[in-house]
């Protein structure tokens, strides 16, 4: 409507997200301060936050519909791009746009530090957009553990990290930060069809549904 713009609903968003959207109910307000709520993030120019809630808010949903995998000499090792399928209206085709824009800026003038801070939604992004910049696309090896399960997940000790159940879906590291463990970012939840849950065999309640760490806004799929 008119005013609706990405600095007026940034603003909205600042001054009402706790009343709104407290914490301790809300997984899209937990996933934006796991973002951009840390320390490093915040040397970060204050436009990112704008751009990333507005694209948030615009997002349709993303059903992929074709992986490429590439030699590419823009970046080392095997990368990924992918196709998304085509929009079933109107409307989400002028959402998918907004969408599209905002990914071209981000990669364009923000994706080292995207890598570095929100890796796996930069990567996902550049998948989809990189070689439209004239970029390489993802590391295929980000996206991978992106679509593979969790071995482990949970709450945090304190904060509003109490609250997410995905909080410990990360990779294992040592004292000194280095590496020791990669885990999967797909948690599988109890789902229903057709009235009637459907359990799958497995540990923590593994189930049909699933819940990703982080916001890569796919899992949105078609029925």
């Amino acid at each position: 409507g008119r005013g609706f713009d990405r600095e007026a609903a940034y603003e909205w968003w600042q001054s009402n997200k706790d009343k709104e959207y407290p914490l301790e109910t809300s997984k899209f307000h937990r996933m934006f301060e796991s973002l951009f709520g840390q320390k490093a993030t915040q040397l970060l120019p204050a436009q990112i936050r704008v751009d990333a809630l507005w694209g948030y808010l615009h997002n349709p949903g993303c059903s992929i519909q074709t992986f490429t995998f590439h030699k590419d000499h823009k970046a080392r090792g095997i990368t990924v791009t992918a196709t998304r399928a085509a929009p079933r209206t109107t409307e989400e085709a002028a959402l998918v746009e907004t969408c599209r824009q905002i990914s071209h800026t981000v990669l364009r003038e923000n994706r080292s530090a995207g890598e570095r801070f929100a890796t796996s939604t930069t990567s996902f992004c550049a998948m989809l957009y990189g070689h439209e910049v004239e970029q390489a696309g993802a590391r295929a090896a980000t996206i991978i553990k992106l679509f593979s399960a969790a071995k482990w997940w949970g709450p945090g000790d304190d904060g509003w990290h109490r609250w997410d159940q995905t909080w410990t879906c990360k990779d294992k590291r040592n004292k000194l930060g280095m590496l020791t463990e990669e885990n999967g970012r797909i948690v599988w939840r109890i789902g229903k069809v057709d009235g009637d849950s459907v359990v799958l065999a497995g540990k923590s309640g593994d189930a049909r549904t699933c819940q990703r760490r982080g916001p890569t806004c796919c899992c949105r799929r078609r029925r």
